[in-house]
């Protein structure tokens, strides 16, 4: 039985706990880390946060599909480093997984028309 595909471990569980605070610092949403209240804080379950909802939380699909691309670019890369060692492995790994939640966090604006991104204001001129 070959076990190589375990050493990817690391980086998911690291990929996992990390979605949650980007999430936040993208859309600064109030999402946190999974000891600080996770989603408790975010501004999608607040009614009178004003016209600001996190749109990963907001639209759910959206969430989902741009965390999967994420996932999937993060464990792609991994994978390909199988005959490195497991640290380098989760190096690149996680890597590739900050990177990519830029990139689709970027769409989710575009897509979405959500007025922030990193804390600053997005207007149409840049859409």
């Amino acid at each position: 039985m070959n076990l190589s595909y375990l050493k990817i471990l690391p980086t998911l569980s690291l990929d996992t706990l990390l979605i949650t605070p980007l999430c936040g610092w993208l859309f600064t949403c109030g999402c946190t880390w999974p000891w600080a209240g996770l989603a408790d804080h975010c501004n999608a379950f607040f009614a009178a946060s004003e016209s600001l909802h996190c749109p990963w939380c907001m639209q759910i699909w959206v969430g989902y599909l741009a965390i999967g691309l994420a996932l999937a670019a993060s464990i792609f890369v991994a994978v390909q480093q199988q005959h490195g060692h497991w640290l380098y492995q989760t190096f690149w790994g996680v890597t590739v997984f900050f990177g990519a939640m830029l990139a689709v966090g970027w769409l989710t604006v575009l897509i979405t028309h959500y007025p922030s991104f990193l804390g600053f204001p997005v207007n149409d001129r840049i859409l």
